[in-house]
């Protein structure tokens, strides 16, 4: 009996809110679908942008080698946005490579995605011992080394080490800015699946296969 009153009362309290929220042309929140609040999705994401690399706008890094070669692998926004990638395939050693031309391709779950190679070259090396197995570190894990053909002219044309950290937060603030415009609310919120605060690793591979295609020419392309 006092479990029954005590279910009424809160059931009482309920209507009431919601009575006034709206004479007050308010919606209540328990109601609302999918809110999306970035201090709540995004307020503890962070990415990682270590000193000395360059970027390439399809987000590429490239780092020199003392032989004079380049490595270059993919960087911590598609480590963090991609579900475990992993290296899939590599251009072929020996190959003459164009800048925009495939250079290795990332698995994600059932989705993968090619990146353009940020320069022009000879691709030297692959490394093998990461084909088909999981990303730990996407600053450690690099995918191919290549001799440069336009070393000095293209590096030119890349994000520089001192303006990385300032591009990096403009391509986190795209992102979210694409999450919003290219996914309805409700659907923003599964997607996110957001705990304490902290969007979940591997948020684009959760996209329908429409928003996906969006995400890859609006951020893996030169």
């Amino acid at each position: 009996m006092v479990g029954i009153f005590i279910l009424a009362a809160f059931l009482f309290c309920i209507v009431i809110d919601i009575v006034v929220l709206k004479t007050e042309n308010k919606s209540h929140p328990a109601f609302e679908k999918g809110i999306l609040d970035d201090r709540l999705l995004f307020s503890n994401f962070h990415l990682e942008v270590p000193a000395g690399f360059f970027f390439s706008k399809a987000h590429s890094w490239i780092q020199d080698n003392e032989n004079g070669t380049v490595k270059i692998g993919f960087d911590d926004f598609l480590f963090k946005t991609l579900e475990k990638p992993v290296f899939l395939n590599f251009a072929e050693v020996n190959k003459e490579i164009k800048k925009g031309e495939p250079i290795f391709e990332i698995a994600s779950g059932k989705n993968a995605v090619t990146i353009p190679s940020p320069i022009s070259g000879t691709i030297k090396e692959v490394n093998k011992d990461i084909l088909n197995e999981k990303v730990s570190n996407p600053y450690l894990d690099w995918g191919v080394q290549l001799e440069p053909q336009k070393h000095s002219e293209e590096m030119k044309n890349l994000i520089h080490p001192k303006n990385s950290v300032f591009w990096m937060k403009n391509e986190f603030d795209k992102l979210k800015s694409f999450l919003k415009s290219n996914l309805q609310k409700e659907n923003i919120a599964g997607v996110t699946m957001y705990d304490g605060g902290t969007v979940i690793n591997g948020v684009i591979s959760f996209l329908p296969e429409k928003e996906f295609q969006a995400f890859k020419k609006e951020f893996l392309t030169l």
